[in-house]
């Protein structure tokens, strides 16, 4: 029996440890979830879409979770198998929908920032054509400016925020925002800075 149990009793440890570990990180996940859910709430945003993937993915570790808690008595290899590949190789995929949502939630803060800052740059270039200066470029940086929060905007309204997609589109406005800065800087230091 010593024999025939001592076989066992490593496998049975470890798929112990596993189905702890994997039960308090499905708290955590659920927890995560209706933190965001709130968050979406509070900053009027909709992003059911973005969030019914999360829950999906959570739906179907969990079924994972109990599959391999019924089998870790009677074959506790094929549960730890079963954690490893099912459950824990998702968790990737986990992270990368729950931070879609997250862009979605924070994009709500920079895109109030972008419209004031937008705000403050078409000001800037009303003062600017009173003093006479040409402005066309300005102008279509802000208009360049003005397309991006408009398409974020959207994205973020219809829950499809892609993460790398959004990171590019923000890069672009912030180098449409940094030479607009520079362009605007040059009229302040006289007819020299200008021609530059």
């Amino acid at each position: 029996l010593m024999g025939e149990w001592g076989q066992q009793m490593g496998p049975l440890n470890q798929v112990c440890e596993m189905l702890t570990r994997a039960e308090q990180e499905m708290k955590r996940l659920t927890r995560d979830q209706e933190r965001m859910q709130k968050r979406a709430e509070s900053l009027k945003i909709d992003v059911a879409q973005s969030l019914g993937k999360v829950r999906e993915l959570t739906r179907k570790m969990e079924e994972v979770l109990a599959e391999a808690r019924a089998l870790s008595s009677s074959d506790p290899e094929s549960a730890v198998f079963l954690l490893e590949d099912e459950l824990f190789s998702r968790m990737e995929e986990y992270h990368n929908a729950t931070r879609a949502v997250e862009m979605a939630l924070d994009m709500s803060r920079g895109l109030k920032d972008a419209d004031r800052e937008i705000r403050e740059f078409k000001q800037r270039i009303k003062e600017l054509k009173i003093r006479k200066k040409d402005t066309k470029r300005l102008e279509q940086l802000v208009a360049t400016m003005e397309k991006i929060k408009t398409q974020l905007e959207a994205a973020a309204q219809r829950g499809e925020v892609d993460p790398e997609k959004v990171g590019e589109t923000i890069e672009e406005a912030f180098d449409a925002r940094e030479e607009f800065i520079r362009l605007a800087g040059h009229f302040e230091g006289g007819k020299r800075f200008e021609q530059e």
